[in-house]
């Protein structure tokens, strides 16, 4: 015997009902985001304290790398 559609449909929101609340409690749950050291001491722009690398913003010495990584390559290209 086949079941109508609307049975078949209703048994597939039944079998995701458990899922959908699982979904809104992880919306719920809190999260460490961007968790530093609450008593260290605050970062800087690099252009705040450039002779200062230890109180950079972690995206400031990300840069510097890599444009230093980029001058090395290419002046080792150019030689």
């Amino acid at each position: 015997r086949r079941r109508s559609r609307g049975a078949s449909m209703a048994g597939v929101l039944r079998a995701l009902r458990p899922l959908g609340s699982a979904v809104r409690a992880a919306g719920r749950r809190q999260t460490r985001g961007m968790a530093t050291d609450p008593n260290a001491p605050p970062k800087v722009n690099c252009w705040e304290a450039p002779t200062e690398v230890a109180k950079w913003k972690e995206e400031h010495i990300v840069l510097a790398v890599l444009a230093g990584w980029g001058a090395v390559i290419t002046g080792g290209m150019k030689a």
